[in-house]
């Protein structure tokens, strides 16, 4: 084997290395991305959760107005000021 195969055999396994070495850090990026994509998503799903409860706390304290209304005024006093 000559100095030419060496070198050649040497340049073809640093770049097949090389190869290797990048597709690992890209993996780990995109590891990275995954979790942090998830991590995000977890925080959108608990919002949307939080704010599905203060949608119905609202809509409960909607309705105890009505009612409160209606006790206070009478059904055709409510009827006079909704028609407004």
């Amino acid at each position: 084997m000559s100095l030419q195969d060496a070198i050649a055999i040497f340049g073809v396994l640093t770049t097949i290395i090389t190869i290797v070495y990048m597709l690992g850090q890209q993996s780990q990026k995109i590891a990275q991305s995954a979790k942090d994509l998830d991590a995000l998503f977890d925080n959108v799903r608990l919002n949307n959760e939080r704010l599905s409860d203060l949608e119905k706390a609202f809509i409960r304290t909607e309705q105890r107005v009505t009612f409160l209304e209606d006790r206070v005024y009478g059904d055709e006093t409510i009827a006079r000021v909704r028609e407004r």
